[in-house]
Parts: structure tokens; C-alpha cells; sequence
């Protein structure tokens, strides 16, 4: 650009600098010969320098982009048009050096002349590529961001830094039942729920910049615009900011919770349901466990009604009919009324309440002439059932001031009362109820009250036909000592004069005389030997038998008894053999008996029913051979035979009492069956054993397994 005045060079310099800074030249162009000036900057926005192309308007006309071309015209019809315009700015593309399209931003100043025809154009070009993109860029986000708003499932609500409505999406329209038209003066910040709910901090939070979750609150539209439906929302507000970063709009999201919440309280309620029948469930198991851990039933229901608080109830109590009775049908009147009732139990976790309900059992007892409570339950064994109790049912049911005022005292919410039933009969009544819990009952708190009575009345009448049967077996065995002891005197007697007799003291007896007086002693003696098996039995079924355990030696105990059943073994034709002396030594020091701790008495009685088993089972010719082993811990003493043998089946069954291997009328061999029974029992006593091995046809062993004693313990 030529300029000779050395002012204007100097303002053209500054010019062309201020041109250059901007990224754009400066141009003089002459509307009259279509010549123009550029400055160097020119290289900078389109890639070409000043000195490199044509000095002509039409030049850089043809570089313009083709749909550009039509504003540009309109620029210069309205230059030529209003004379009184002396400036001009638009912005269009050209083709850079390198093929691209720019975006440059034109202005200028309109010189004229006399007549007001524009003559000159001096004006800046600058590159504006990068802010069109950017602003594109924007408007495309801002397109999308709307698109997404139309299209969103979410009701969507954007208001402006006032808090007025830029734009609701179709979602909004069909969650709250309006328009856009409907908040045309609604402001958020004026709306009184606003502050109901507690929400203007979240949402000022949000307009100062923070993406901010507004808890769930229920908002209804008609209370805010006059129109609209009520939801409990979720609002989550996201600030939308210009370039400097200002809060422009914000964004509200609003999310129908209603249901969510609906699931999630079903979900919680369901797992609070699950987690109550898994406690039922324990409890139950509990209980079934205290029932059975004890057959004293009385204090067993004391335990259980204590267990039972607080996890069924404020209060529990169990009370037992005196006498147990059969159901009566509704309406007709029992002849065994009122009942005779014990409380066995009643529960708080405070003491002193307990202590204040005994007092108000005395002063309010139950009116067995009641229609319902527990007179019902214990007249038909039928369950009563109050899931909450109101004090008109309280006024229903007191009998006087004082006693309503002792129930409003006491403070009833539920109550659940159930029999306790076995076998047809009705034992007693559960009794459960809330009072200072407030808690309600429900049909899962009936059947759990149902199913923990039915358990405790089955665990008390186990209880009471187990003391049936133990005061049953201690009257038999009583039965049994009288009756061996009334036989011993008689018999003693018989065998006391059968010795008379033998003695010739009564005169001289024939020897036909003399073997009806043996045969009577013998009997007599085989009698008495039952008589002491079933005293020994009655003694051992009653806990009546002691044994005195001491060193033992073995060699002596076995000897003695092997002579007293010698005479019947030889008497029946059985070969009856006993173990040498030196068996019965210590392996280890043969000078050391061999010696077990064992009560002597006791020990001698199992192996003589032991030897005497085994001859009476084994046929003549057969034999018996009593033997003994021993290791560092025990000594067994073994009785073997060659008898019948025993099936398996009935291999433990002959240590019961009176179980016999023969039966009926062709039985072969006496005896009560005790035998085994008693021996088994005296030998556990002592810390042992007895056991057997048979085989059918060929014979039983039955072994004594005793406790060894110590070496050095047996007496010399």
C-alpha cells in the first residue's frame, strides 16, 4: 500500500501491525478501476502474498465460495443503495492456498463522493475459521442436546438462571399432564414447595455450578401452575455454563420414583419377612432344644417362656391345667368347670414387672365364666387371637373401673393365647402378648404361637409319661424286692428243714425218703437262685445296686466258680474245663497274679450266670471251656460252649431282660431270663463289659471284659 504523506504512512504501519496481530490484512480497493491494495498480512489468512496476485477486486471475487457470492452482492446493493451508509461487515469463505475453506470476517469503511456514489473500500480481513468451527461446534452440541431433550424417556424441565422455563421435553408433558404453556409465569424460585421440601439449598447449590441429587420428595404440579398431576420425584440438576464458565441455564431431570420406592419397600418388607421366619425358625429350633434337653417339664416351660421374650412378645406365660381335660364344644357347659390351674411361668425382661403381674393375677383372676381369653382356650382348646388390641376391647372386657384401669395400665397391643394339646387332651394354655413394644401381631406370629404350643405340649406329656413309667417301673421294682424277699424266708425255711431231715435227726430216713428230701433242697435251691436274680434286677432297675471295685485276682475267681457248676455240668454229662493256674499269671512276672478291679461279689455272680448259661445250652457230651486273656489295659474272661449257638438277630436281644432264646411250652432249658440282663448291667457297673460271638449250630462264646489292675495292686 502506497502512501506518500508520512502521517498517513505512519497510520497505515499501525494499521498493517494491528491487521497482522488480528491474523488479517488490510485492503484499499478503488470501486472505479477495480484496483486494490493489500497489505503483507494477506499471506497469513489465504496463503498468498500481496505481490503474488492480481491488485484486482475481481481476484479475490472469484476466490469466494459460490454460496457466499449472493450475500456479498446483497452487501454491495445496499452500499450503493443507502447513500447514507458509510460502513459495511459480513462474514463469508474463500479458497485458501492450500484448497481448504476459510471463514474470513470482512469490514470496512465506505468512502464517496460529492455525489454520494461509493468510490473506495478500506477495510480489514481477518481469519475467523477457528471461532466458526468452534461456534458449530457449539450449535451442534446445543443440537444434539435438544435432540436428546425431544427424544429423552426422562422428563427433562430447563430453566433459565431466573428459574423461568426455556423448554420441557414431550416426557415432562406426559409425567405431569401440562405444557410449556402452562409455566409461562412459573418461576421455580417462587414455588412454595420449594421450601416445603427443603429443597432451595440443593437447587441453589446447582446454580452456582455443582451437579447436585435432590432427595425424593412429592411434588404436585396443580399446587404450583393450577394444573397437572402429583408425583414423588427424584430431581438431579445439571448447570449448563458459557465459555467464562457462567451458570447459564440449569437442566432438571425428574425421575418418577413411585415405583422404585413401591419395589423397594416390597423388596425391604420381603426381606424383613424372610429375616422375622428365619428368627422364627431359630427360635423354633431353640426351642425344640430346650424342650428337649430336660424331662423336667416345669422348669423346662420357665426357660421357654423366658426364651420367648422379647422375640415373640413383651410378656409370656404358661399356665397348666391341674388335671388335663378333653375339649368341650362351643356352647355347651363343661361339667369339670372351673379348672384347678397352675401358672408355671411368666416372662418380662424387667423383674419387677413380673413381680407387679403375679400381684395383678391375685387382685384380677381369670373369669372362667368369660366368653373368650384364656377360659375359652382351656374349655375348648381353641386358639384366641387379637392382632391389636383398642381400648374399646379393653372396656369390653374389664369387669370394673379398677381393672380397666389395670389393663389401660398394662398397655395391650396384641395377644395371642394357645392350648397346649397332645393326644386329645388339653394340658395348659401358652399366653403371648406386645405392650410396650407397640407391635402388632399378624397371622405369622399366630402360627408360630400355634407351632411352639403343640411342641411344648408334646415335650410335656413326654415328660409326665416318662415319670408315668419311671413311678411304674419303681413300683415293679418294689414289687419285685417284696416279693424275692417274702419268697427267701419260706424258702430258706424249706431248705433249712430239708438239712434237718438229711441229718437223721427227725429219725431215720429211707433211701427213697432221702431222695425226695434232696430232690425238694435242690429245687428249692434253683428256686432261691431265681428269687436273688430277680432281687439283684429290681435292685439294678431302681439305682440300688452299689459295687465296691478293688484289685481282684482273677486265678481264685475263676476257680470257684468253675467248682460251683461243676456238679451240674457232671450231673448233665458236659465236659466243664477251667484254664491252668498259670494263665491266670502276669505274663510279664509269673510271680504277679493276674488281677482285675472289679467288686468280687459282683464279678463272681456274672461269671457263675456266665458258666451256668453254658451248661444249661449245651447238650450232653458237649463241652465248656473257660479260658483268660489279657493285654496291659483290660482281662477278658471267656466262656465258650458248644450249645445251639444264637442267630445274629438275636445276638443282643438275649441281654434284655427276660428275652429268652427258646420260648413257648418246648422250651428245654428254665430259667427267667435275667441272667444275661443282670450280668451285662454289673458289669458296665464296674467299668466293664460283656459280650458275645456265636455261631449257629456250632456254639456261643460269652467273654467278661474287666478293667485291668495295676501290677503290684493285687493282693498277695
Amino acid at each position: 500500500m502506497l502512501v506518500h504523506d508520512p502521517a498517513l504512512a505512519a497510520l497505515a504501519e499501525r494499521f498493517q501491525l494491528v491487521a497482522e496481530a488480528l491474523a488479517g490484512f488490510v485492503y484499499d480497493a478503488d470501486l472505479r478501476t477495480g484496483r486494490v491494495e493489500r497489505t503483507d498480512g494477506m499471506a497469513a489468512v489465504i496463503g498468498f502474498g500481496a505481490d503474488e496476485v492480481p491488485a484486482a477486486t475481481s481476484w479475490w471475487r472469484e476466490r469466494v465460495h459460490p454460496e457466499d457470492l449472493a450475500r456479498m452482492r446483497e452487501v454491495a446493493a445496499a452500499i450503493v443503495a443507502d447513500a447514507r451508509r458509510d460502513a459495511y461487515a459480513t462474514e463469508y469463505r474463500v479458497r485458501h492456498r492450500d484448497g481448504r475453506w476459510i471463514w474470513v470476517e470482512d469490514r470496512g469503511r465506505i468512502v464517496r463522493d460529492a455525489e454520494a456514489r461509493p468510490v473506495r473500500l478500506v477495510g480489514l480481513a481477518v481469519d475467523v475459521t477457528a471461532r466458526r468451527e468452534a461456534e458449530a461446534a457449539r450449535a451442534e452440541s446445543e443440537r444434539r442436546l435438544r435432540l436428546l431433550i425431544e427424544q429423552s424417556p426422562t422428563s427433562i424441565h430447563v430453566i433459565d438462571a431466573d428459574g423461568r422455563t426455556v423448554q420441557v421435553n414431550p416426557a415432562f408433558e406426559r409425567m405431569w399432564g401440562i405444557g410449556a404453556s402452562a409455566l409461562a409465569d412459573y418461576s421455580v424460585w417462587d414455588d412454595p414447595q420449594i421450601d416445603a421440601n427443603g429443597l432451595r439449598p440443593h437447587v441453589l447449590r446447582a446454580r452456582a455450578g455443582e451437579t447436585v441429587t435432590v432427595p425424593p420428595y412429592r411434588h404436585d404440579a396443580a399446587a404450583s401452575v393450577g394444573s397437572g398431576l402429583a408425583r414423588r420425584i427424584q430431581v438431579t440438576v445439571y448447570p449448563i455454563k458459557d465459555d467464562a464458565g457462567t451458570v447459564r441455564e440449569l437442566v432438571l431431570l425428574h425421575e418418577d420414583v413411585t415405583e422404585r420406592e413401591r419395589l423397594l419397600a416390597a423388596e425391604q418388607a420381603a426381606r424383613g419377612e424372610a429375616d422375622r421366619k428365619r428368627r422364627h425358625a431359630d427360635f423354633l429350633a431353640e426351642a425344640s432344644r430346650l424342650l428337649a434337653d430336660s424331662l423336667d417339664y416345669e422348669r423346662t416351660l420357665q426357660t421357654l417362656a423366658a426364651a420367648a421374650v422379647p422375640t415373640l412378645g413383651d410378656w409370656c406365660a404358661v399356665d397348666m391345667l391341674v388335671t388335663p381335660r378333653r375339649p368341650t364344644p362351643p356352647g355347651v357347659a363343661p361339667a369339670d368347670w372351673p379348672p384347678e390351674v397352675a401358672r408355671l411361668a411368666v416372662a418380662h425382661q424387667d423383674p419387677a414387672r413380673i413381680a407387679w403381674a403375679r400381684e395383678l393375677d391375685r387382685r384380677a383372676p381369670p373369669d372362667w365364666s368369660a366368653p373368650g381369653g384364656i377360659a375359652r382356650v382351656l374349655r375348648e382348646g381353641a386358639t384366641e387371637f387379637y392382632p391389636t388390641i383398642t381400648d374399646a376391647m379393653l372396656v369390653a372386657a374389664a369387669r370394673s373401673p379398677e381393672e380397666l384401669a389395670l389393663l389401660r395400665e398394662i398397655g395391650f397391643s396384641a395377644y395371642v393365647c394357645v392350648p397346649l394339646v397332645a393326644r386329645g387332651q388339653i394340658l395348659g394354655a401358652l399366653t403371648l402378648c406386645t405392650t410396650e413394644s407397640r407391635r402388632p401381631y399378624d397371622e405369622a406370629d399366630r402360627t408360630l404361637a400355634e407351632d411352639l404350643g403343640r411342641r411344648a405340649a408334646v415335650a410335656v406329656d413326654n415328660a409326665r409319661l416318662y415319670r408315668d413309667a419311671v413311678s411304674a417301673d419303681r413300683a415293679k421294682s418294689d414289687f419285685l424286692a417284696v416279693m424275692s424277699h417274702e419268697l427267701r424266708t419260706p424258702l430258706n425255711a424249706i431248705l433249712g428243714y430239708g438239712a434237718l431231715l438229711e441229718t437223721g435227726l427227725g429219725g431215720a430216713l429211707s433211701e427213697m425218703q432221702r431222695t425226695y428230701v434232696a430232690r425238694s433242697s435242690d429245687a428249692a435251691r434253683r428256686l432261691l437262685l431265681l428269687v436273688d436274680d430277680l432281687l439283684t434286677f429290681a435292685r439294678l432297675e431302681g439305682g440300688r445296686v452299689s459295687v465296691h471295685v478293688a484289685p481282684t485276682p482273677v486265678a481264685p475267681l475263676v476257680a470257684e466258680a468253675v467248682a460251683l457248676v461243676a456238679p451240674q455240668a457232671t450231673a448233665k454229662g458236659v465236659r466243664l474245663a477251667a484254664p491252668p493256674a498259670a494263665d491266670a499269671a502276669d505274663a510279664a512276672d509269673a510271680a504277679e497274679p493276674l488281677a482285675v478291679l472289679a467288686d468280687r461279689e459282683r464279678a463272681a455272680q456274672v461269671l457263675l450266670n456266665l458258666l451256668v448259661n453254658a451248661v444249661k445250652f449245651t447238650a450232653a457230651g458237649g463241652s465248656v471251656v473257660a479260658s483268660v486273656e489279657a493285654d496291659a489295659a483290660q482281662v477278658r474272661v471267656a466262656v465258650r460252649d458248644t450249645g445251639m449257638g444264637i442267630p445274629a438277630a438275636m445276638r443282643e436281644r438275649v441281654f434284655e431282660p427276660f428275652v429268652q432264646l427258646e420260648g413257648g411250652h418246648t422250651r428245654t432249658a428254665g430259667g427267667t431270663g435275667l441272667g444275661l440282663a443282670i450280668s451285662r448291667d454289673l458289669a458296665r457297673a464296674m467299668g466293664g463289659d460283656v459280650l458275645v460271638e456265636s455261631v449257629p449250630g456250632e456254639g456261643s462264646t460269652f467273654t467278661l471284659v474287666l478293667p485291668r489292675a495295676p501290677i503290684g495292686a493285687a493282693p498277695g
